[in-house]
C-alpha cells in the first residue's frame, strides 16, 4: 500500500486551543529498560538512547486525524496500517503513548528514526496528522502542518511550524465503515402541517468532508428540514409525488439549534461534561480543551446564564468537540457571533470536514461568510 498527502487540500492556522494540548501533553517511549516520559520544550536524553545512530527521533500516530476523534476499533486498524507504512519505509519503531497530563485522553504511538523528515512528513500527513513530535538535539520539539495561530497567544518557542496539506487523505478513505459515502441521503422528502406543504419534495446527499447549506426565508422550513435530519420530527407523506418520502442518516448526528440546549444555572464546564455524559461513548476533547479550542478559557466557572449570547453560542460550538458526531447540523452557526466568532466557525467547519465528517448548516440566502465550497438546497 502507498501513502501520499494530496496537496490539493490545505488547513489554515492551528487551533490555538489544540496547538496548546499538544505542547501540554505527555509523551512516553518504551526506551527497552523502562517509559521515558517526554514534554515539548523539555531537555532530554540522548536521542541514541531512543534509536541508535539516528540523530532524531519523531513520535507519529495514525490515531484520530486532524485531531478529530474516531472509535476505538478504527484506531487500531488505522495503527496497524501506520506499522506497515513504517515497515515500507524501513523505519524501525519503538511503542509510545502520547495523553494528558491528568489523563483524560490518550492514545498510541511510535518513536522512529527521523533523519529523513520528508519521509516522517510523508506519513503523518497521510494519515492525516496536525503535528509530530521530534527530538532533536536532545530537545523535545513539535512540528506542526500548519500556520502559527491567529487568534490567541502561544507560546511556540519550540515549535516548527511547516504549512502543508495536512488533512486526512488517501488512508482516510480506506475506513469506509467508520464515514458511510453519503453520511445522509434524502430522497422525495417533504414536510406538512396539517394540509400545508412547507417544503419538498427535496433530494440531496451530504458526502463524507462536504458541506450541504440550506437557503430560504423565515418561515420557509429550515429548522423543520434540520428536525427531520435529526429524526426529531417525521417527514409528511407523499402519496401524490410517487413515493414515499426517504433518509437515510448513516452515522452518529450533532444539532445546533436556536435554542442551544445549555442550562444557565450550570457552569461552561459542567455543561459540556453533561453533554458528554450523555453521548456515552466518549473520544471527545476535555471541557477545559473544548473551551480553550473555542476562545472561551478563563470563563470555565461561569454560569452559563451570566454569559452573553455570543460567548453561550461557543459553549454550544464546544460541545461538538466534547460530544463528536460524524455529521452537525447547525441551524444559523453565524448568528450572535463577532468576526471573531465568525472564522471560529469556519476553522471547526474546516477541521470537521478534513477529518472526513459533513456540515448541514442553514442560511437566510444572504451571503454567508463560509470560506468552503458548498452544495445549496433551496427551499
Amino acid at each position: 500500500m502507498s501513502f501520499h498527502a494530496d496537496p490539493a487540500v490545505t488547513v489554515a492556522a492551528i487551533d490555538a486551543g489544540l496547538l496548546q494540548a499538544y505542547m501540554d501533553a505527555h509523551y512516553a517511549v518504551d526506551a527497552g529498560s523502562g517509559p521515558m516520559v517526554l514534554r515539548v520544550g523539555a531537555h532530554t536524553v540522548k536521542v541514541a538512547s531512543l534509536h541508535e545512530r539516528a540523530h532524531s527521533v519523531a513520535l507519529i500516530t495514525a490515531c484520530n486525524p486532524g485531531s478529530r476523534p474516531l472509535s476505538a476499533k478504527v484506531n487500531a486498524q488505522r495503527m496497524a496500517e501506520l506499522d506497515e507504512a513504517l515497515r515500507q519505509a524501513a523505519l524501525p519503531a519503538r511503542p509510545s503513548v502520547h495523553g494528558a497530563e491528568d489523563g483524560d485522553w490518550t492514545e498510541p504511538g511510535r518513536a522512529v528514526p527521523a533523519d529523513d523528515l520528508a519521509t516522517v512528513d510523508r506519513i503523518a500527513r497521510a494519515f492525516g496528522q496536525l503535528a509530530v513530535v521530534i527530538v532533536r538535539e536532545d530537545q523535545v520539539r513539535l512540528r506542526c502542518y500548519a500556520e502559527p495561530p491567529t487568534d490567541a497567544c502561544v507560546d511556540t518557542r519550540f515549535v516548527e511550524f511547516v504549512p502543508c496539506a495536512t488533512a486526512p487523505t488517501d488512508a482516510m478513505t480506506e475506513y469506509s465503515d467508520e464515514f458511510p459515502a453519503p453520511l445522509l441521503s434524502a430522497r422525495r422528502l417533504t414536510f406538512r402541517r396539517g394540509e400545508e406543504r412547507i417544503f419538498g419534495p427535496l433530494e440531496f446527499d451530504l458526502e463524507a468532508g462536504g458541506v450541504l447549506v440550506i437557503e430560504g426565508g423565515n418561515g420557509a422550513g429550515k429548522t423543520s428540514l434540520l428536525r427531520v435530519l435529526a429524526g426529531l420530527l417525521a417527514a409528511s407523506e407523499n402519496s401524490d409525488e410517487g413515493g414515499e418520502p426517504e433518509v437515510r442518516v448513516n452515522h452518529s448526528v450533532a444539532l445546533l439549534g436556536h435554542s442551544l440546549g445549555l442550562t444557565g444555572e450550570l457552569d461552561a464546564v459542567e455543561n459540556l461534561r453533561f453533554a458528554a455524559g450523555l453521548q456515552g461513548n466518549g473520544g471527545g476533547m476535555t471541557p477545559h480543551n473544548a473551551l480553550r479550542g473555542v476562545g472561551l478559557e478563563g470563563y470555565e466557572d461561569i454560569p452559563v446564564g451570566r454569559l452573553s449570547a455570543g460567548q453561550r453560542k461557543r459553549v454550544a460550538l464546544a460541545r461538538l468537540l466534547v460530544a463528536p458526531a460524524a455529521i452537525w447540523l447547525l441551524d444559523e452557526p453565524y448568528a450572535n457571533l463577532d468576526p471573531e466568532g465568525i472564522a471560529l466557525v469556519n476553522r471547526l467547519i474546516e477541521r470537521h470536514t478534513h477529518a472526513g465528517g459533513g456540515v448541514t448548516l442553514t442560511s437566510h440566502g444572504a451571503q454567508l461568510p463560509l470560506k468552503q465550497a458548498a452544495t445549496v438546497v433551496r427551499l
